[in-house]
Formats: C-alpha cells, sequence, structure tokens
C-alpha cells in the first residue's frame, strides 16, 4: 500500500513539474487542442495575417476570408484558444467592402479599446474601425429588487436592495474592453438596503455594473463625467 501511495505521488509530481518546466517552444497544451486551433468561417479560403492582444489577455486576429469574394476576416479568442460568443456572431466576424477582393492584413486596438484593420480593397487601401466595448451588454430592467442610481456619476453611486435580506451580492465594474475596475462583496442586511460605491478619480467613460445576488444579475450602464461638478 506504501508502495502504491509512493508512485502515485511520484507520478503526480513528475507531471506537476513536466507541466511547470515545460521546454520552451513546445505546444502550450492549456490552448486550443494540444496547443493548436483552426477557425472556419463556412468559406473555401481563410487566411490570418495579424495579432493584437487586449489588456484583459483575449486574443484578435485579423485577415481574410472568402465566400465567393475575399473579405476582412476578424476573430477574438478568450485566452485558452475557444472563440469569444460575446464578439461579433460566434466570435467571427467579416467586413465587404462592395469589391471583389479585399483582405485585412495588420490590427491594433486603440486606447479606448476600439478595434483598427487595415489591408486592400481591389487595389485600393482599406482601413476599418470596430466596436469593442463591453456596453453591447444590455441594460437590465428597472428592477424592484435591485436597482442602481445615478448613471451620470463622478465616480460614486448607490445600489438598492430590496427584500434581498441574508444573501450575498457581489457588484462589478467593467471597463469598455471589459476589464473589472471594481470588485466587492456585500452582505445584504436589511430588508431595504443601499450600498454606496466609490470608484474614486476614475477615468471619464462609460462603464457597466453588474451586480449578482444567487442567480439573479442587473446590468446598468454607468457614464463617469466630471464636468457636473460644475454646474
Amino acid at each position: 500500500m506504501k508502495k502504491l501511495i509512493f508512485y502515485f505521488l511520484f507520478f503526480s509530481l513528475m507531471g506537476y513539474f513536466k507541466l511547470l518546466f515545460a521546454q520552451p517552444g513546445s505546444l502550450d497544451n492549456t490552448f486550443g487542442t494540444g496547443g493548436k486551433l483552426t477557425t472556419d468561417f463556412g468559406s473555401s479560403d481563410d487566411l490570418g495575417y495579424s495579432v493584437a492582444l487586449q489588456t484583459d489577455g483575449k486574443i484578435i486576429v485579423a485577415g481574410r476570408s472568402n465566400n465567393g469574394l475575399d473579405d476582412f476576416g476578424l476573430c477574438r479568442y478568450n485566452t485558452n484558444g475557444t472563440l469569444d460568443n460575446t464578439f461579433g456572431t460566434g466570435g467571427k466576424l467579416t467586413t465587404d467592402f462592395g469589391n471583389s477582393s479585399d483582405e485585412g492584413r495588420s490590427v491594433a486596438i486603440q486606447s479606448d479599446g476600439k478595434i483598427v484593420v487595415t489591408g486592400g480593397s481591389n487595389g485600393d487601401f482599406a482601413l476599418a474601425c470596430y466596436n469593442n466595448v463591453v456596453t453591447g451588454i444590455e441594460e437590465t430592467a428597472i428592477d424592484e429588487l435591485i436597482n442602481i442610481y445615478p448613471n451620470l456619476s463622478t465616480g460614486t453611486f448607490t445600489v438598492k436592495f430590496t427584500a434581498l435580506k441574508g444573501n450575498e451580492a457581489e457588484i462589478k465594474v467593467l471597463n469598455v474592453i471589459g476589464e473589472t475596475v471594481y470588485y466587492k462583496k456585500a452582505g445584504i442586511t436589511q430588508e431595504h438596503e443601499l450600498k454606496e460605491i466609490d470608484l474614486g478619480k476614475i477615468t471619464t467613460g462609460i462603464y457597466i455594473v453588474q451586480v449578482k445576488v444567487g442567480e439573479k444579475q442587473f446590468y446598468k450602464k454607468l457614464m463617469i463625467d466630471y464636468w457636473i461638478l460644475m454646474i
């Protein structure tokens, strides 16, 4: 029995150290399938030419997709290589410039999170800019149990809970590229409870507030702007 336990521990540790000290240049088995993946746009000829990394680790790939005619092709992958279904249609999109030959050759991400792709269209210079923001999340309708106000703020806002006493709430604020800029867990101890959230001197712009209590989730757009201090 002791030998069995020893061999189990030995081979478990060997597997751990093999993963920890993987040979540089070896395929990363935590990505895609054995470190590799392919993506089909449902066309005859798809090529990826350029890669950009978002600050949250997601991967943008730009190239060409052919479905009779060549179009810009764009994909976004999660860090493990799966397509990000919150982007485009199932993680993919194509852009047609109205010509027979369009292809994206290079991709970059602006400071506001938008994606810029450059390439060619029927022998001409071509450029496309794509929104890449979490504000595509649909706001939840005013809810009798959870509410957030005001939606125009200088960095502080209130979350109101009604009839949720005894539950724990998760409050998260996301910026335009999906990064979490604020996170807090808070117990709800009263039938009608107000939680004031202070984001400090956060950059002006649009954010998404996500409040989760059990299986219930609530989303609200929040605009941060300091000009209202002057009114």
